[in-house]
This record gives structure tokens, C-alpha cells and sequence, in this order.
């Protein structure tokens, strides 16, 4: 009788969790905010505001997308730790939601804010 060599699931590629699926949803509209902000500034059609005060609109672009990445965190770790799901996508949306938390602490840490 021979024993399989890995006992243990791998690492799964969808997420089995509601929780999970939304995470890895808040992280894809988190990026896709991104990339929508970087076209329009890269084809000219939005100028860079100077401050948070320029452009109302921009402003509230960046605090919807920071708000989705920051969801994206909270609600892949509780995926990761409640549900025990362990999908490469939940892990990839958490790390995603990570990235925009950590700049904003390093922005407010070096008095940019």
C-alpha cells in the first residue's frame, strides 16, 4: 500500500468563500480604479491636481479606490482566517488591499498627508 506523497490540499485557484469572492471583486475594482486613473492621465483627458483640494472628483476617485483596496484587506484577511480559504486569488486581493494601506501609514508617518 503506497501513501499519495502531499496529504494536504493545495492551493486552490477560485475562491470557495463569499467572503472570498468578494474580496478578490473589492481588489479588481481597486486595480481597475488605478488603471482607469493612469489611462486618463496618460491620453490627457484629466490634468494631476497639485493638492487634494484641485479636483474634488480626483479626490473622491482616490478615496473610493482606497476604500475598496483597504475592503479588499479586511475582507480577504477575515476570508483567510474565518473561512480558511486558501485560494491564490484571496491571497493575491489581500496583498492588493495591503499595498494602498501601507503607502497611506508611510505618507502620514513622513508628514505628507
Amino acid at each position: 500500500m503506497t501513501t499519495p506523497p502531499r496529504t494536504h490540499p493545495g492551493m486552490r485557484g477560485l475562491p470557495e468563500s463569499r467572503v472570498g469572492r468578494r474580496a478578490v471583486a473589492l481588489a479588481a475594482l481597486s486595480v481597475s480604479g488605478i488603471v482607469l486613473l493612469v489611462l486618463s492621465f496618460a491620453l490627457g483627458i484629466v490634468e494631476p491636481a497639485d493638492s487634494y483640494t484641485d479636483s474634488w472628483a480626483q479626490l473622491v476617485w482616490g478615496v473610493g479606490i482606497w476604500l475598496s483596496a483597504v475592503a479588499a484587506l479586511v475582507t480577504g484577511a477575515i476570508a483567510i482566517g474565518r473561512h480558511h480559504d486558501r485560494s491564490w486569488m484571496v491571497m493575491v486581493a489581500t496583498a492588493f488591499g495591503l499595498l494602498p494601506a501601507v503607502l497611506l501609514l508611510s505618507e502620514i508617518a513622513l508628514g505628507k498627508f
